[in-house]
């Protein structure tokens, strides 16, 4: 461990036990340290504060009273995002447990959620069976893309838990389908997405989404005083909390911000910005950059 990476170590654990003393450490990450004081597990992120925070505040609670997912909770200390959950005694993953894989993979499918970084050593085995113990930027909105690839990796896990380039693996053979890894896989795959099917609606939950865009939450903020009224004019729940609006009618207020993926606007939109415009008003735009993909640009008048 670099003295960069030694410092933020102990950086991080100086936080986490300013709240919760008597903490040790379990593991280190891109993301984050884990440490422990034996009752629950602290897991603070020492990068992207903010997006670790959406995260968490949209699986805690979301994983109640499940067999195999643990109940997250999120603090933010010293303006550090920190994720908790119980701690228990466990050993390693070492193969095998179709069963619990499965059960695994219809609890986080039925929260709304997958997992693209299922592999041998997310998983631990406690008294109470298999855990699933990694929670962070991998976890995205269900989809059934997504959710054929976590459970082809989970697929895996069965037969390579021991290949120490699992990971390397697992990725080759989600693009080439060789046949004799994936022997078998369609059978546990039914397995999986009948069970899904059969507890579909069991966990009702908000979407959860993917905080991609976060920095426009900050020109919100930047722009935006108590009186300001913002709209989104697309769907864009995939990467903003703001619901959208189908009716330009309904943009109402002097000091107004509008989010919307498409430039070419509504004749009654631009006749409602010069409206705003000549009472006074100030009304700013966001859209998406035609000319560069994902990005946005924000003109304002």
């Amino acid at each position: 461990m670099s003295s960069t990476e030694n410092h933020s170590l102990l950086d991080s654990k100086s936080i986490v036990e300013r709240y919760h003393p008597g903490i040790r450490l379990l593991g280190a990450g891109d993301e984050s340290f884990v440490f422990t004081d034996d009752v629950k597990v602290y897991k603070i992120f020492h990068t992207d504060f903010s997006y670790y925070e959406r995260i968490g505040r949209q699986i805690a609670d979301r994983f109640v009273g499940l067999k195999h997912l643990y109940d997250v909770k999120c603090e933010v200390l010293d303006g550090h995002t920190v994720f908790i959950y119980d701690y228990e005694r466990s050993r390693s993953y070492s193969g095998e447990m179709e069963e619990e894989l499965i059960e695994t993979l219809v609890e986080f499918a039925s929260c709304g959620v997958v997992s693209i970084d299922i592999k041998p050593s997310n998983f631990r085995i406690t008294e109470k069976g298999l855990k699933f113990i990694d929670y962070g930027h991998d976890l995205k909105p269900f989809s059934e893309s997504e959710f054929i690839n976590m459970v082809l990796n989970a697929f895996l896990c069965i037969r390579y838990w021991a290949d120490p380039q699992f990971i390397k693996m697992s990725q080759i053979t989600r693009y080439n389908w060789d046949k004799e890894k994936t022997k078998g896989f369609i059978e546990f795959f039914n397995k999986a997405y009948g069970r899904f099917m059969e507890n579909s609606g069991s966990h009702i939950h908000p979407p959860f989404r993917e905080p991609n865009n976060l920095w426009i939450e900050s020109v919100v903020t930047r722009f935006s005083a108590d009186w300001t009224k913002v709209y989104c004019l697309s769907d864009m729940s995939d990467e903003l909390y703001i619901s959208p609006i189908h009716n330009v009618e309904d943009i109402k207020g002097k000091d107004i911000l509008i989010i919307t993926r498409e430039l070419d606007h509504p004749p009654e939109l631009l006749d409602k910005m010069r409206e705003s415009v000549r009472s006074g008003s100030r009304v700013l735009l966001i859209a998406r950059n035609p000319f560069f993909h994902g990005d946005f640009l924000n003109t304002g008048t």
